[in-house]
């Protein structure tokens, strides 16, 4: 979740081009309230999603007033049953 700062169209665009571009989103949603834009991304570790918050604060920290993440694990392991009558 993003809360932008000083946006134009033409910042608020680039940054978008820059998501759309990136094969880790997924998901991109404009919203109202208190933050601008959802962008939903899948990572396979922590380093993945650092390093992709890291280029958008070089990129476009200027612009980025607020953001915050919400992560959802998802661990998937065998079916410790099957195979057992």
């Amino acid at each position: 979740m993003i809360g932008f700062r000083n946006i134009t169209k033409d910042l608020e665009k680039e940054f978008i081009e820059f998501c759309t571009e990136n094969d880790n989103v997924v998901y991109l949603n404009k919203t109202i309230g208190s933050w601008d834009i959802e962008v939903d991304l899948i990572v396979r570790n922590n380093l993945e999603l650092h390093e992709f918050t890291r280029e958008i604060r070089t990129r476009f920290g200027h612009i980025i007033g607020k953001h915050t993440f919400i992560s959802i694990v998802e661990d998937r392991m065998l079916n410790p049953l099957r195979g057992k009558p």
